[in-house]
């Protein structure tokens, strides 16, 4: 006790020039009870008096003032103090401004004190949603005022709604001695009372702290986050791994595998410490992958990578199997999307996923047509309709160094010939790829028929024939070259000409009937 007494008196020093507010020993409570809390005679410009070494930011627009039973209005303010009796103190609006106003307690010697504590109690009723807009408690230890907690909610719905009682613990900001502000601020023209009862600075026992934790992830990643996070309270957390953390959600990483004891250390804003601990189970990740082999709608799959404990398959087509290794069979071709879900020995899923894809086998073909042969060149109809498979794209190449597209594209080589070699090239939706190439030479020519008249053999090397179907008779037939030029005249009334005369090259022949002219393609080749 004399220890106490002279450091206490070492402080009374420290204000000498007030005799009167010398700094307070603690415990100490203020009720605003004694008679030196004087209410004013008229609520709005007489603000009555306060205790001695409290003080006020205002006495005219705003202020503080000490009060008994119902305040004035009625959606505003305090029914009666805590007790249902007695004096409290309240904001007092005798204006619009100023929109904010103090009250100052005096300086408190609180060094004997383990677990120091400000307890009070409130009473906030808005007017209007937005009138009261915060109380900051703040804190003055010798070096300037600092924020210990700020105030936006309150419980009070009417005037006589009980207060609300409010402990702030110290040791977070303690010093030897401590000064407290209550600053209250309203919105714009709201007309706001704020009451404030049974003030007191005192020692306080800690309450036991509960600091839940939960945590999510898979592979060697978790992350964590506190199941009821408090403010002013202080978080340290030890992955059993050596690793740690004071984030509140803090993500780790573990190098390996294994069982991991997670402890979280909880300090309490009255100093309090407490922990709590949880057993991880880390195990790899098993990071599937596919692989398949086929024979026509038949799929051998096989599940690959490592930690793998358990699968399961989806096909794409409505089939699944919990088989590691499991065979398949499609009922169509097509593609299919495979899923694969592994699971590790913790019951950690991971999936990957593929696409199947089944297809009849490719086999590319294709026919040319002789459309026109004149002095602006020949042009070929090619149609490759007659290839089999799921065909995706069709890639030409003509053999004079152009290239074309599609099914059944149209070709015009400026010179004439039957030299070139066409190659078609050919994609299914399996990805699988073939080609064919051959000579212009070897590709069927459809016969041009018109009236189903044609020419035969066509190609030909040493004469040709004419089909003329019924009773229609030739009037006259003439040869010409792809150049345009007339290169020989077929005689009347018959079916069969010599054309071992003519060199080897592109012609058309035109032949004259009673009612109509027919133009036919002719190659003659020479071997």
């Amino acid at each position: 006790m004399l220890g106490n007494i002279v450091l206490l008196s070492s402080f009374l020093s420290f204000n000498a020039a007030d005799s009167v507010c010398s700094i307070k020993a603690t415990p100490s409570a203020e009720s605003f009870q004694d008679s030196t809390w004087q209410i004013g005679a008229v609520i709005f410009g007489n603000p009555g008096d306060l205790g001695p070494c409290w003080s006020r930011s205002d006495t005219t627009g705003f202020y503080w003032t000490p009060f008994t039973g119902i305040t004035s209005g009625g959606f505003t303010g305090p029914y009666s103090g805590v007790g249902g009796s007695g004096k409290y103190l309240y904001t007092s609006p005798n204006g619009f401004s100023p929109l904010s106003t103090s009250l100052i307690s005096p300086r408190y010697f609180i060094a004997p004190l383990d677990t120091p504590a400000i307890e009070f109690y409130t009473h906030i009723l808005e007017y209007n949603a937005g009138d009261f807009v915060s109380m900051v408690v703040a804190a003055d230890t010798g070096s300037g005022w600092f924020p210990m907690q700020t105030i936006t909610t309150s419980t009070q719905i009417i005037k006589n709604s009980p207060w609300d009682r409010r402990v702030i613990y110290l040791n977070p900001y303690r010093a030897d001695t401590m000064q407290f502000k209550f600053t209250v601020t309203r919105a714009l023209n709201a007309y706001l009372k704020v009451g404030l009862d049974e003030f007191s600075v005192r020692d306080t026992t800690c309450p036991s702290i509960a600091s839940p934790f939960t945590y999510s992830g898979t592979g060697l990643t978790r992350f964590f986050s506190l199941a009821n996070p408090k403010p002013n309270y202080g978080y340290q957390w030890f992955f059993g791994d050596g690793g740690s953390s004071t984030s509140n959600t803090p993500t780790h990483n573990y190098s390996a595998p294994g069982s991991y004891t997670v402890t979280l250390v909880t300090t309490s804003e009255c100093g309090r410490i407490d922990s709590t601990q949880g057993t991880l189970q880390i195990c790899a990740p098993s990071q599937p992958s596919i692989s398949y082999s086929f024979s026509g709608n038949t799929v051998n799959f096989l599940a690959q990578g490592s930690g793998i404990t358990n699968v399961y398959w989806s096909f794409g087509d409505g089939g699944s199997s919990t088989a590691q290794n499991p065979i398949h069979t499609y009922a169509n071709t097509g593609a299919f999307i495979v899923q694969l879900s592994a699971t590790n020995s913790c019951g950690e899923s991971t999936t990957a996923y593929d696409t199947v894809r089944l297809c009849s086998p490719l086999s590319p073909q294709f026919t040319a047509q002789i459309l026109s042969t004149n002095a602006q060149g020949m042009t070929v109809q090619f149609d490759a309709a007659v290839s089999m498979g799921s065909i995706q794209s069709y890639q030409w190449n003509y053999g004079d160094n152009s290239t074309g597209t599609g099914q059944s594209p149209q070709k015009t080589y400026l010179i004439p010939g039957l030299n070139f070699v066409v190659t078609l090239n050919t994609l299914d939706s399996c990805g699988q790829a073939e080609s064919i190439s051959k000579p212009l030479t070897q590709v069927t020519l459809p016969d041009q028929t018109i009236s189903s008249a044609y020419l035969y053999p066509n190609p030909a090397q040493q004469r040709i024939f004419l089909h003329t179907p019924g009773t229609q008779r030739l009037l006259e037939g003439k040869i010409f070259h792809a150049n345009g030029t007339q290169v020989d005249l077929l005689p009347p009334g018959t079916s069969r000409w010599d054309i071992q005369h003519l060199p080897a090259g592109i012609y058309y022949v035109v032949l004259t009937y009673p009612d109509q002219l027919i133009t036919l393609p002719l190659v003659i080749e020479r071997l």
